[in-house]
């Protein structure tokens, strides 16, 4: 059993809610290169690029997980250090964790991390059961419609051909009967992207007191 990781919308948690609706820009997001407004799905060259510093709205708490989506972000949700390190221990991939400096009530703080998840776990996904179905925000008749996809190679190479505005969504997802991942990534789903972790690192990070994010199980979303 596996479950997605929510943003706790729990005011007696998180405060306030959106906890960042903005942030500081140490660089002109639009002249300067070294601009992460255009960053994505890929390692970011610390050396070449500058993040925003996220503002927490000054009624919101700090928390160990706090969602982050304003423009140079790629909605990247910002962890803690503690939170950091305990999902280097269990990741399934390769995350990159991008130092941040938050602002809370005009302090800066230099304990959290952008979580830069960018290697999707496809082999652990039943094609044979997973619905994949071509997405697009345009007016593509295609849009909606299922596509046969039923392993792991043809997805890959599916995804290869792919070319702006046409996508591919799978949902419901499947997962393979006896697959093993503590922490893992996936994009390609109905929300864009997402994470999951198995019940195990679940029932860890509770009994951990980590905070901020909340679980839904996975069936629940298929």
């Amino acid at each position: 059993m596996c479950f997605k990781i929510t943003p706790s919308t729990d005011l007696r948690i998180i405060g306030k809610y959106p906890q960042i609706e903005t942030g500081h820009f140490p660089v002109n997001l639009d002249s300067d290169p070294r601009s992460s407004k255009n960053f994505w799905f890929q390692e970011a060259d610390l050396e070449k690029m500058v993040f925003p510093e996220p503002i927490v709205n000054s009624k919101s708490n700090l928390t160990d997980y706090m969602p982050c989506s304003f423009v140079g972000t790629r909605s990247m949700p910002l962890v803690s250090k503690q939170f950091m390190e305990f999902l280097e221990s269990v990741a399934h991939r390769k995350v990159q964790f991008i130092p941040a400096t938050v602002w809370h009530n005009s302090i800066s703080i230099h304990e959290y991390f952008y979580m830069n998840c960018y290697e999707s776990s496809y082999e652990l996904v039943d094609f044979e059961k997973t619905t994949i179905r071509w997405s697009t925000i345009s007016s593509d008749k295609r849009n909606n419609q299922p596509v046969k996809v039923d392993n792991l190679n043809a997805f890959l190479e599916l995804e290869r051909t792919l070319k702006p505005p046409l996508s591919l969504c799978m949902d419901p997802i499947y997962f393979n009967r006896n697959f093993s991942a503590a922490f893992f990534f996936l994009s390609r789903v109905s929300s864009g992207w997402a994470y999951f972790v198995s019940d195990e690192v679940k029932s860890s990070i509770i009994k951990k007191g980590f905070t901020g994010l909340d679980f839904i199980d996975a069936n629940q979303i298929c």
